[in-house]
């Protein structure tokens, strides 16, 4: 049996193509994230040790399972315990990392934030979703770490967004000599309203300070 992982090596707008890559698991491994008595009653740090062991015989080539991984990951969104998703996010944080480098967009977000940014804006987008969404459940591991992914590219294409804008609004601030009621005004559609743009031009020299700093 085979899951299969977004391909972040999408199309030029960032976006992931429909392309996957796919990674070999045992022909025994657990069709959904249910329960499994044999499991169930196991500790997280347990659990984990050996999720990262079905990780690193993967990585391997090696015949393995998902059955830790899909048990981990059962409690951290099922249960929504919170010690099993700080292991989840232990376990797959390279993962992840390895998804941003391999991103369309990764190097251009990592110029803006660290990687362990990214990182933690994906699994805190996941975790929101799976206890806002009523109901939301995952065929397996397959399903939960397609989803992950998607969450980071998310992360990533909001950041550059943000970083859009802010590069507009510094225009506009600095070179033109706009104030911020005349911004809403020439352009209502960009910025919802004044508060965000003295928001955003905090933000900006906080910035600016903090490279400032850094330089010195």
């Amino acid at each position: 049996m085979t899951y299969e992982l977004m391909d972040m090596h999408g199309t030029d707008d960032g976006e992931p193509s429909n392309a996957q890559e796919r990674i070999p698991t045992e022909q025994a491994a657990p069709d959904s994230l249910l329960s499994s008595p044999m499991y169930s009653e196991m500790s997280v740090p347990v659990l984990a040790a050996q999720c990262l062991r079905e990780i690193e015989n993967s990585r391997r080539g090696e015949p393995c399972t998902e059955t830790y991984a899909v048990e981990l990951f059962r409690r951290a969104t099922v249960q929504s315990s919170e010690e099993a998703r700080i292991w989840v996010q232990f376990c797959f944080g390279d993962v992840v990392r390895g998804w941003l480098r391999r991103h369309p967009r990764g190097q251009e977000a990592c110029r803006l934030e660290s990687e362990e940014y990214y990182v933690a804006q994906a699994f805190e987008r996941f975790w929101q979703a799976t206890v806002s969404t009523q109901g939301l459940e995952f065929s397996g591991l397959a399903a939960a770490l397609q989803y992950l992914c998607a969450c980071l590219n998310g992360a990533i294409l909001d950041r550059l967004r943000a970083s859009a804008r802010e590069q507009q609004l510094v225009y506009l601030l600095f070179h033109c000599g706009l104030v911020p009621w005349e911004i809403i005004h020439f352009y209502p559609r960009e910025f919802s309203g004044v508060n965000e743009v003295y928001r955003l031009r905090c933000t900006i020299m906080e910035r600016v300070l903090r490279s400032t700093d850094r330089l010195r």
